[in-house]
């Protein structure tokens, strides 16, 4: 959702905007930080001992897939990947929450 403010802000105030993308950017980077404890955190909290690392071993793939689109997003223009990956982290959040169990 960091990344979908940026746009909009460069339009706005165009002066402030280097340094608002980059608090934005660390407080993305703060958010990924978090997901990847949490990743490993909550599948030994939710699931049962014999899907726990199976679990652990699906997050990891997509983990890993991240990592390997990355390359391909640094050639791409700023703003699709800033709007393609907001959107696209946020859509997958939200339905990510809808299927959480209640703990």
């Amino acid at each position: 959702s960091c990344l979908l403010l940026t746009p909009p802000l460069r339009a706005v105030a165009p002066s402030a905007a280097n340094q608002v993308t980059l608090a934005l950017s660390l407080a993305g980077k703060l958010g990924a930080s978090a997901g990847f404890v949490l990743a490993y955190m909550l599948p030994a909290e939710v699931f049962p001992t014999k899907m726990r690392g199976f679990a652990i071993g699906v997050a990891n793939v997509f983990a890993r897939m991240g990592s390997m689109i990355a390359p391909l997003c640094a050639s791409a223009p700023p703003i699709v990947v800033q709007i393609g990956l907001g959107s696209m982290s946020i859509a997958i959040c939200a339905l990510a929450m809808a299927k959480l169990p209640d703990l």
